[in-house]
């Protein structure tokens, strides 16, 4: 087993929890993600491998960053929050109250 194998094992959990819909339980080429999953990003160290973090976005249609240390990380992060703000303003993402 891989050394990060936990880390695909939680990561899949967690989406599979958070995004679990009707539209998602079929096969991966016919699943429609939520909505939400625009809203998510895994972000993590360029160190840690793992088959579900490569499958993230194909299976969930979810981000993934990665980050050489902590102020990269809390910029990316921003980022991301200020692509969702532009999209709830300007775009197609619907507003969250």
């Amino acid at each position: 087993m891989g050394d990060n194998l936990g880390v695909g094992i939680e990561i899949g959990s967690v989406f599979e929890d958070l995004l679990a819909t009707e539209e998602m339980d079929r096969p991966a080429a016919e699943a429609t993600p939520p909505e939400r999953a625009r809203r998510m990003m895994v972000a993590t160290e360029p160190s840690v491998r793992s088959a579900m973090l490569g499958s993230v976005h194909s299976r969930w249609d979810a981000s993934v960053r990665t980050f050489s240390d902590a102020a990269d990380c809390c910029r990316l992060c921003a980022q991301f929050s200020t692509h969702i703000q532009n999209e709830e303003l300007y775009g197609s993402l619907a507003r969250k109250d």
